[in-house]
């Protein structure tokens, strides 16, 4: 019974295959004269199969542990301006403080400019990439050999004028005769000069005086004519309450010499397309919402001046859009470059003997970075 029953479990164990059973093979046949050797006992050997194990999704991400790629740092740009912080520039100082250059992956620094900060100087020895200056700085600069280019424009209609008190009764050019004007001399002057020519006007005909920067010998009665910016000299004027004034508007008269050009050397902008559009488009998106947001605006260049007097930014700002809006920038977008006014300069600075030959106008103006970028105005917000 016994066996029977040892047996039954062996084959029950075989049947479910969780027993291996190993046969031993016969012993040798032992020679008569030959001892058998002792057998040693043998072991019947289990097999027990293990339970199977659960594996886990592992919580190893390549990504974690992947080599970092290089960041290549933002390209550092030098934007020289062509006067002290003011109103005159807030699209760059909105652009800068509202992170539009950040966003276009440039670090952006706005060098403000001065009587001892020439953007011209700057750019040509390379301590700024871009600068901002009057059209007819930059012809003159070129046929002086300094290679840059215009890239935009940001003012299309000028903003000098001639100023004098009405009681003197200078309201056309042809009154200027014989009559003391002050000018700033080093690129300023060429506007009048040009206006009195094509009146027949000699310098022997008037008293040319060196303008300083206040209104002061202007309001003291010192010089019959003076020169304001209309943003700016003029806003001072009316601050003091000298209101009753003739206005002379060299554009109305045939002579409109675009300002606040931007320009570069022509070697960067060869070299750096990419950086030259990023600019652009980041300053105009900074001009575009300072018209929308004029207040803010005002804010953002209080911020950066130094000692700002706000009615007088102001005013300033007011201007200023005023200047950058016209027809041909509502259809084209702003900063747009138009060649015809820069033609009619370029002529009167040649027959003034300022330019040794007249430029061509092609190789001066590379305005297909912002007619590329054609960034609209904006109706101006309320102050």
């Amino acid at each position: 019974m016994f066996k029977f029953l040892f047996f039954a479990t062996i084959l029950f164990c075989i049947a479910c295959n969780q027993v291996e059973w190993k046969e031993e093979p016969p012993a040798a046949l032992e020679s008569k004269e030959e001892k058998a050797a002792p057998v040693a006992e043998k072991q019947d050997t289990i097999a027990v199969a293990a339970a199977p194990t659960e594996i886990k999704e592992s919580s190893f991400k390549v990504e974690e542990y992947a080599v970092p790629q290089a960041v290549l740092p933002a390209p550092k740009v030098t934007l020289c301006l062509c006067w002290r912080t003011q109103s005159q520039f807030a699209g760059f100082y909105v652009a800068l403080e509202k992170g539009f250059y950040k966003e276009e992956g440039l670090d952006v620094t706005l060098k403000a400019g001065g009587p001892d900060v020439r953007p011209f100087q700057e750019i040509a020895e390379k301590r700024a990439q871009f600068g901002i200056g009057q059209a007819q700085e930059v012809l003159i600069a070129i046929d002086k050999g300094i290679p840059i280019q215009c890239v935009a424009n940001n003012f299309q209609t000028g903003a000098l004028r001639l100023v004098s008190k009405k009681s003197l009764g200078i309201s056309d050019p042809a009154d200027l005769r014989g009559k003391s004007i002050s000018l700033w001399f080093g690129g300023y002057e060429y506007q009048c000069l040009g206006l009195l020519e094509k009146y027949g006007i000699s310098k022997e005909d008037v008293s040319l005086v060196k303008q300083g920067w206040d209104m002061d010998a202007f309001c003291d009665g010192k010089v019959d004519v003076a020169s304001v910016m209309v943003y700016n000299e003029l806003n001072t004027l009316y601050e003091k309450g000298v209101k009753d004034l003739d206005i002379l508007n060299y554009a109305d008269y045939g002579i409109n010499f675009p300002e606040d050009a931007i320009f570069a050397l022509q070697e960067y902008i060869q070299q750096n397309p990419k950086t030259v559009s990023q600019i652009l488009r980041a300053s105009y998106r900074g001009w575009r919402w300072a018209m929308e947001n004029p207040q803010e605006a005002l804010e953002i260049v209080l911020k950066y001046a130094e000692k700002p007097d706000k009615e007088h930014e102001k005013n300033m700002l007011r201007e200023v859009f005023s200047l950058m809006i016209n027809n041909h920038t509502k259809e084209n977008g702003l900063g747009y470059i138009y060649s015809p006014d820069w033609a009619g300069m370029a002529k009167i600075l040649f027959q003034q003997k300022l330019l040794k030959e007249i430029p061509d106008l092609q190789k001066v103006i590379q305005s297909q970075f912002i007619d590329q970028i054609k960034i609209l105005p904006k109706e101006i917000g309320g102050f």
